[in-house]
């Protein structure tokens, strides 16, 4: 492992994340993945998973509050990495809202770092947080990756992300590489019925249902941190 290699590892290692992993890319001439998430957590009153009422303010507010504290740690890796000379790119949020498809696959990179896998409900799933993740991802010009080992899906015979969705939006179908979308996960209808709730709220509607019913998000957060590979 080269001098540049190491002090980014350490600057990721320190930025506070709940869990990250460097790993290999192949994408617009970037060669280095950094993979690394935010877990978040209701109040038991609001957690529905702990027996408490589904809130869609409280639901919405642990997402803003994890990316923006991510995108504050993002701001000092940036920082870091120009003072390295090491060419970056941080991966923005979001979705075009024609193709429902982001710039690059966040999930996707953090499942081939080892992070977790995709699950029934379309998203990454990790062994201590379930879903309950906010992904952030930051592709590097960097050489001396070794590729991390993905992780084997354990959802096997759980359906509580599809049971919980009022819609049926989700299919049960397992995830597996080069499966299209729409046989797991109707995306499209999904995101009319959370525009159509937004109407009332100013915003689009987070939902959650899914991502909430999940079993392993109710475990309760470990202090430590998941080591880089």
């Amino acid at each position: 492992m080269d001098d540049t290699t190491e002090k980014v590892r350490e600057a990721v290692a320190s930025l506070g994340m709940t869990g990250w992993r460097l790993a290999p890319a192949d994408h617009q001439g970037f060669t280095c993945a950094a993979s690394m998430f935010i877990a978040y957590h209701l109040p038991t009153e609001v957690d529905p998973l702990a027996g408490g009422d589904y809130d869609e303010a409280a639901f919405h507010g642990a997402l803003v509050d994890a990316r923006e504290r991510g995108r504050q740690m993002l701001r000092g890796l940036d920082s870091v990495l120009d003072e390295l000379r090491v060419r970056h790119w941080t991966v923005p949020g979001g979705q075009d809202p024609g193709t429902l498809l982001a710039d690059l696959s966040e999930k996707r990179a953090a499942a081939l770092a080892g992070l977790g896998w995709i699950g029934k409900c379309s998203l990454l799933i990790t062994p201590d947080h379930g879903p309950r993740v906010r992904l952030f991802t930051v592709l590097m010009e960097l050489d001396a990756v070794i590729a991390p080992s993905p992780l084997r899906p354990a959802c096997g015979k759980c359906t509580a992300c599809i049971d919980a969705c009022p819609q049926g939006y989700l299919s049960g179908a397992d995830w597996r590489q080069g499966i299209e979308r729409a046989a797991v996960i109707d995306a499209f209808a999904c995101s009319r019925r959370m525009e159509e709730l937004g109407a009332a709220i100013g915003h689009k509607h987070s939902c959650g249902l899914c991502l909430l019913a999940c079993p392993l998000g109710g475990k309760e957060a470990r202090k430590d941190k998941l080591p880089g590979a």
